[in-house]
Formats: structure tokens, sequence, C-alpha cells
């Protein structure tokens, strides 16, 4: 008999240390979900027959060699106010939480590549009964995006895990999300270049975390991977569906409002976005909101041609990218009602 998908539960858990699987764990309400097992195989050879064997033209005579494996896992969800604090501390952030209940406020901003925390991910199928439940020990996000468009605000992650094994059945701390989501109708987003507002309206904006593993950290004689260290992390997204304007046209192209030719200088500025939710956090005043600030990206325009189309409005994208040259490169401030995202 087969399991409906609504049964599924995606988790991620953070791990006190390097092989000690987590206790306390963050669930999201995911739309997709997933956690699988891929297996290190030997390179495929062709192989001719034995003197004792058919002649067959066939290309496989022997079983492959397993050798070891890693454990990748994705979810897909809408941005709700506690699970994305989880997926913030598995994708390298570091936090500092101030409390005053019933609301938290939770700064995070970019570790150190030698203090990227270990998490657990956790996927269950079914019911606690008859279901199963599977986890990725040692495991870290490969890639974070946070898309907005005018009718929803869709987060995604992808990451990677050591050790596989079955979740434990006792002694796990679970704490659910909320019914509440972070809405696209309410916030606000600021691109300055030298203090001027770079655009106006907007009706898209995407985040892209990409962390680079080294996932063949193995050696010879081992089954088991040792370790996945980074070799490189980057931030990037765009704001989308701006109307044609010819004043920022030129501020990205040609360096000004004044320009009257393309510029070969790269534009530079600062970004900041919110999102809220339509209600309070508790008995207080205080919505649910997520904050992103980078003081230093560099603004671009895709390369295709601002384009029409039919009887389409005419608008274009300005994509953006995080340069790491100032003390705290990006800033993400979440207030919710969670306490702690301790292990």
């Amino acid at each position: 008999m087969g399991v409906s998908s609504v049964t599924s539960a995606f988790s991620l858990g953070r791990q006190s240390a390097k092989g000690t699987p987590a206790t306390k764990f963050f669930t999201t309400l995911a739309t997709v979900s997933g956690l699988n097992v891929q297996f290190d195989r030997e390179d495929d050879i062709i192989e001719h027959p034995g003197s004792s064997t058919n002649a067959r033209a066939t290309t496989k005579r022997s079983q492959s060699e397993l050798l070891g494996y890693r454990v990748p896992y994705k979810a897909t969800f809408r941005l709700r106010p506690r699970f994305i604090g989880a997926a913030l501390l598995a994708a390298g952030f570091q936090v500092v939480t101030t409390a005053s209940s019933p609301t938290y406020e939770h700064v995070f901003t970019l570790a150190d590549s030698e203090a990227f925390l270990w998490y657990t991910a956790m996927e269950r199928h079914g019911s606690a009964v008859s279901g199963f439940e599977r986890r990725a020990v040692d495991s870290r996000l490969k890639t974070l995006g946070i898309n907005a468009d005018t009718k929803q605000i869709e987060c995604s992650l992808t990451g990677v895990g050591l050790v596989e094994g079955n979740a434990a059945t006792s002694g796990l701390t679970r704490n659910d999300e909320a019914s509440y989501k972070m809405l696209p109708s309410i916030g606000s987003v600021t691109a300055t270049v030298n203090s001027t507002a770079l655009v106006s309206r907007v009706r898209g904006l995407t985040f892209e975390l990409t962390n680079e593993f080294d996932e063949e950290e193995i050696a010879l004689f081992e089954t088991a991977r040792a370790d996945l260290p980074i070799n490189g992390a980057g931030i990037q997204g765009a704001i989308q569906g701006i109307d044609v304007d010819f004043d920022t046209y030129k501020k990205v192209i040609r360096g000004g409002t004044s320009g009257t030719a393309p510029s070969l200088s790269a534009l530079v500025g600062s970004l900041t976005y919110e999102y809220m939710s339509a209600v309070n956090i508790g008995v207080s005043t205080t919505p649910y909101s997520m904050k992103i600030e980078m003081p230093s990206v560099e603004f671009r325009m895709p390369d295709e041609a601002v384009e029409a189309n039919g009887q389409d409005q005419i608008r274009f994208d300005i994509e953006y990218m995080m340069i790491d040259n100032v003390t705290t490169p990006i800033t993400i401030t979440l207030v919710n009602d969670t306490a702690s995202y301790a292990a």
C-alpha cells in the first residue's frame, strides 16, 4: 500500500557536535521534500568474455562495486517564521538572539568557515504508527532560496549528509511551524546607489545562497566521508518586474542619470528588503518579520535585451551579487516567537 505525500514531514535539527545526531528539531510545512541515499559506484567498465562464457555482445558481465555513499535531501516551503531560522543556521549563518517575550529577535550573520554548524535532516513518510522516518546526520545546506512574487514567498533548500539511518524513537523535541506566512503584500524594498534610490515599484525578489563543498573528502581504505569542507559561498539574486524607466536604465548601464554612453565601472550600492506577516506575535503589536540587509552589492542588468513582446507591459530585471568587502556583508533579522535555535 502506498503512502500519501501529505503524511510526510521534513525537519532540521542543530547538532551539538559532529557525529552526534540532533535531538531538537524544527519541522516545516513543506510542499515538496525528499531524502535518499546516493551510492558511490566504481566506474562502469566493458569487459570481454572469458574463454568459458558466451560470446553475446553484452556489455555488463559483473556486478557493480559500491564504495560509499552520501545522503542528499531537499525541501520546498512557504516563508513562515520559525523553520527558516534553522535553515539559515544550516546554510552557514550564526545567530544572536534578544528575548522580549512574546517576541524574539534573531540576528543572523555569516559564520567563519571553521564555525560552520553540523545539522541533522529528517524525513518522515506516513503516520507515527505505520510510517517510517530516516535521518541524514552530519549534514549541511548546499543551497537556500527565498523567492517572492506578487502571490507568494517560496523557499527551497538542498543539502547533503554523511550518515543515513533511522530516526530515534524517543527523546526528540519537535517544534512545529506556525500557521502564519510572511506575505508579499506587506513589507518594503530599498535599493540605493550613492544614497540615491535605484528602483521604485518591483514585482519580484529572489535570494539565492550557494555553498560549494568538497563532497569527495574520502581516502583510500575508507568507505565514509570524513568531512564536508567548504570551498566557497556566494549570495545573489534579482529585483524583478521593474517598469521601463530611462533613468533606472542609465543608472545601471551608463553609471548615472547624466550618462550618455555605457560605463565600464561596475554599479555598486546597497540592498535591503523585508517581509512581514498580517498578524502580530501573541499579545504584542509586533508582526512576524524577516529583513535582509546587504550594505555592499553589485547591480547589473541581465545580458538579455529589454524586450517588447506583443501587448505586454515592458519590464526588466536587475541582478545583484553580495560583495564581501565589509565587516558584515549580510544581516538577516528574524522576529518570531521562538525563544532559541540552540542545539
